[in-house]
């Protein structure tokens, strides 16, 4: 366990209209769009007679079970993504489950360099549209947040809670790979209908390739999805290649370029499902 003590940070987060390429821009990090950790927070289950609810999405480990007395326990999820309650008497209910699921999503990455690790702080939302109500959720994952030990709680007239406060400070912590060095927390956006972003460049390297005659070089093709998204990887099965010089260089379906005569070649790589292309100058001696 790492800890520092002369990083700390003081969020405030208000949403309007939201906009994860915002949140981006300003802590200056990429989005990353790829498979992740969100929670599902207190989502209804409907319990039939047998007492066996269908949970929303597959769950990681565990579910936390609150019926409708209050009353909270933790089941294990079956395999077809159900659970059994009629062990504990629970039929013909709807309780709510918490839990973790893993799905598509957008991750905005807050950065900072150093921090203590103290303790977890989760906060959850919906994303709604005026027409069709909830389209998707927004997850702030703070790893490690130190509340200043006060806690504000509003009442309404007739003794309901209408609002609590928490206050405190967020804390940097090793991020989950090696280019995020050290993090402030994760902002992660997930919406039902959301697709992956589509690539708008693809850069092929090395660039230039320099061979003598009967030596090969493999290219290696990455994409671009703009300026505020991660770059991804793209298989060279994904791609044509082509040269325009044969008896200077040959290539490959596979990417891989080979001597054949000494001048100069230009290599045409495309990407076959979105036709975006580019060029490799080719120098063989």
């Amino acid at each position: 366990m790492r800890t520092y003590s002369d990083r700390t940070v003081t969020i405030t987060l208000t949403i309007q209209e939201w906009n994860l390429a915002y949140v981006a821009a300003n802590v200056g990090s990429r989005i990353f769009h790829g498979l992740t950790d969100l929670f599902m927070i207190e989502e209804p289950v409907e319990i039939n007679e047998d007492g066996i609810g269908v949970l929303p999405r597959p769950a990681i480990g565990r579910v936390s079970v609150k019926t409708e007395d209050g009353r909270r326990f933790e089941v294990e999820p079956t395999e077809d993504n159900t659970i059994d309650l009629s062990e504990v008497g629970i039929t013909d209910e709807c309780v709510t489950v918490t839990y973790q699921f893993e799905a598509e999503a957008k991750v905005v990455n807050i950065s900072a360099d150093e921090s203590p690790w103290i303790g977890q702080l989760v906060l959850h939302g919906t994303i709604s549209d005026n027409r069709m109500g909830e389209i998707g959720k927004l997850e702030v994952d703070i790893p490690s947040f130190a509340l200043d030990g006060n806690l504000t709680i509003t009442m309404n007239s007739d003794g309901t809670t209408s609002e609590t406060t928490m206050v405190g400070t967020a804390l940097a912590t090793d991020g989950t790979t090696c280019l995020d060095g050290m993090s402030y927390g994760r902002v992660k956006e997930f919406v039902e209908s959301d697709v992956a972003p589509q690539l708008i460049e693809i850069i092929a390297s090395p660039s230039p390739i320099e061979l003598e005659v009967g030596d090969t070089q493999a290219i290696t093709v990455i994409g671009s999805r703009g300026i505020m998204f991660t770059e991804v990887g793209v298989l060279n099965s994904e791609c044509t290649f082509d040269t325009d010089d044969a008896g200077v260089a040959t290539v490959g379906a596979d990417g891989v370029v080979e001597g054949v005569g000494a001048g100069e070649a230009v290599v045409t790589v495309t990407h076959i499902e979105s036709g975006l292309t580019d060029t490799i100058d080719v120098e063989v001696e």
